[in-house]
């Protein structure tokens, strides 16, 4: 399983998903990756599944992206701390934790 950050390029939000395949960018299953009216580009991937994505969701709730009917989306309005978070798996790969020690993450940039 992977998860992905992913921009949504007419809205400029970043979604937080998690994935069965290795390549989310192809995914067929995942529809807010294929079936979306606006591009959206697959911009990081670490190795993890949902509950990794439930600690990012976590570790970014002020950012989340909110409805006009309040329904929790799995949008973020990008902030510094995200950007950063989204560049340092771009450059390491990784997480700034263990995959099973990120239940508790929080990000500052480095």
């Amino acid at each position: 399983m992977t998860v992905y950050f992913a921009l949504e390029e007419d809205s400029g939000l970043i979604k937080i998903g998690y994935s069965e395949s290795k390549d989310p960018q192809n995914d067929r299953i995942d529809p807010t990756l294929t079936m979306n009216s606006s591009p959206v580009r697959v911009l990081a991937t670490v190795p993890g599944g949902a509950n990794l994505e439930r600690a990012l969701h976590r570790a970014f709730y002020q950012s989340r992206y909110i409805r006009r009917d309040f329904t929790r989306t799995e949008f973020f309005t990008p902030s510094p701390e995200l950007w950063a978070l989204i560049g340092y798996v771009q450059r390491k790969g990784e997480l700034p934790c263990p995959p099973d020690g990120c239940a508790a993450l929080t990000w500052r940039p480095e």
